[in-house]
């Protein structure tokens, strides 16, 4: 079953500051992994093009979506149409619903960027331990966003983090609840004029499964 359009509730993430400038201040663990996937080059990208393609057990959603940064808009494309409209403009009902998704997705795809784009979160350092989805040794931190914006207030996120400081696993955590909302893998890296994407999230069990598709950035 596929859905084109499909409120993904269980992995929209928040959106504290929703901004794509480059931020000079050094916020130290969270600036050095963003660099390492790549934040500095963000500021020459024209746009990004993507497919946001979920299995989750039954459901099938996939999203197509076309980025352009400076000018703050967006292209949604289904079915042979397309949709364009401004990042964050939530006036009506359709408008707020296209923009939680394509929050959500593009958060998936650019998650280590937002820690040095972001404020409004907390960054915990919890030393070496085993990842829960691949059992390898990582570094573990915890991202906790506050509990007033964005469209999922107080989600909370544990990154599992390798020596290159590029993220392996995460936990997710919807609106900071006590046990993980969901914990997948981050791999199939590649890289994008310098902006390092994972394309592929798994579960440990296989019943989840994301890939990003037709991914391409344009300076």
């Amino acid at each position: 079953m596929k859905q084109q359009i499909q409120w993904v509730g269980f992995i929209l993430f928040s959106a504290c500051v929703f901004s794509c400038n480059q931020k000079a201040k050094d916020k130290g663990i969270p600036t050095i992994i963003a660099n390492a996937n790549g934040v500095k080059e963000f500021s020459k990208v024209k746009s990004i093009e993507f497919t946001f393609d979920l299995h989750k057990d039954s459901l099938h959603v996939e999203r197509h979506w076309k980025w352009m940064p400076a000018a703050n808009t967006v292209i949604f494309y289904d079915k042979g149409d397309s949709t364009k409209f401004t990042v964050m403009d939530t006036s009506t009902a359709d408008l707020k619903k296209l923009n939680a998704q394509f929050t959500n997705d593009q958060y998936w795809l650019l998650f280590p960027l937002h820690l040095q784009w972001d404020e409004g979160y907390t960054f915990t350092d919890n030393g070496v331990t085993t990842g829960p989805v691949t059992e390898k040794s990582y570094h573990k931190y915890t991202v906790q966003y506050n509990g007033k914006d964005g469209f999922t207030p107080g989600d909370m996120y544990e990154l599992y983090v390798d020596s290159s400081s590029l993220i392996q696993e995460w936990a997710f955590h919807r609106s900071g609840v006590k046990e993980p909302t969901i914990m997948v893998s981050w791999g199939n890296y590649e890289d994008f004029n310098g902006i390092k994407i994972a394309r592929s999230h798994k579960s440990k069990q296989g019943d989840f499964q994301l890939n990003f598709t037709g991914v391409s950035v344009s300076e």
